[in-house]
């Protein structure tokens, strides 16, 4: 009787360190989560993106020239777009709390929510980016020249030098952003997927 309640203290014993090891895994997840840096990095781009809508409205106060407004508006439009989503993201974030009953799917609903933030602005960026280079192309020959009747876009070398710009500055500008974006977000998304097939792997 005394050797078969040895065994059972041994046997419970033996089975400790798996439990342990998960509680480990699930206290990591929870001290060292990516989500916070991600958070972070969003409150600094809210940050960054109010102020240069900013200085976008100085801009369109400066100018009153249409074929420089115009382009600009969008650029603005699309800015707003990018800080109410990333406030909404942001949010959500902040007010989701981790749970270890349902971590897995909060961990998969934020990744998905991060990326296809993202992807919508890569989207749209193609589009916009023209428009952007557009204005300062116009807005720096008005600066240069004191030109504020814009004549000097109707020479044929003019017309060349912006359409260069515009094709050369836009995939440079679709680059950037994207470099930037697995800069600030692609290593802790990394780590989000990491800790996603560790929960999985737990799970099964």
């Amino acid at each position: 009787m005394v050797e078969q309640n040895d065994w059972e203290h041994f046997h419970s014993r033996d089975e400790l360190p798996e439990e342990l090891l998960s509680a480990e895994k699930l206290s990591n997840l929870h001290s060292q989560h990516p989500l916070e840096k991600i958070r972070s990095n969003l409150l600094i781009g809210i940050v960054v993106g109010i102020a240069t809508t900013l200085v976008y409205l100085i801009i369109l106060y400066y100018f009153d020239q249409w074929l420089i407004r115009a382009p600009l508006l969008i650029v603005l439009g699309f800015n707003l777009f990018i800080l109410r989503s990333s406030l909404l993201l942001h949010s959500s974030i902040s007010n989701t709390g981790l749970h270890e009953q349902n971590l897995l799917q909060e961990l998969s609903q934020h990744r998905s929510a991060i990326k296809k933030w993202w992807k919508i602005q890569e989207q749209f960026s193609l589009f916009v980016y023209p428009f952007a280079v557009a204005a300062g192309f116009l807005a720096g020959g008005i600066l240069g020249s004191g030109d504020r009747e814009l004549t000097f876009i109707q020479q044929r070398e003019m017309l060349i030098l912006l359409g260069t710009a515009i094709l050369i500055l836009t995939p440079l500008c679709f680059f950037s952003a994207r470099y930037i974006f697995r800069y600030y977000y692609g290593q802790h998304l990394s780590t989000i997927e990491k800790n996603i097939e560790s929960l999985r792997s737990m799970s099964d």
